[in-house]
């Protein structure tokens, strides 16, 4: 009872749209056609359930769509595609934070001015 007082009703009726268990998925598209929204206010509404309590994840691949985790196996394989982002992002921002700025400017500088 205390979830269903938290969620606002567009959250309500986002979350009871959403099918439980990975065999059926509903995608980003049909929850926009269906409520009137944009991809981005999709996924803000799923960021929301998440925050609240709902184990909203997703198959990011062809046939994918968002779906209710209901055992450990599906909440594994619906944040596999988000855990493999996080690293590549990571790997990025390693990249990118080991790279010696003031040596670059030369070499910038150089390549641009030939």
């Amino acid at each position: 009872m205390g979830l269903l007082k938290n969620l606002t009703d567009l959250e309500k009726r986002v979350f009871c749209f959403i099918p439980m268990g990975i065999e059926r998925k509903v995608s980003n598209e049909d929850i926009q056609m269906t409520f009137n929204l944009t991809d981005r206010e999709v996924r803000q509404t799923i960021y929301d359930l998440i925050q609240k309590g709902i184990p909203v994840v997703a198959i990011k691949q062809k046939g994918g769509g968002y779906y209710i985790a209901t055992t450990e196996a599906e909440r594994q394989e619906g944040l596999r595609a988000n855990k493999s982002q996080v690293k590549s992002e990571l790997k990025r921002i390693k990249a990118v934070e080991s790279i010696d700025l003031m040596n670059f400017r030369g070499i910038a500088d150089e390549v641009r001015n030939g």
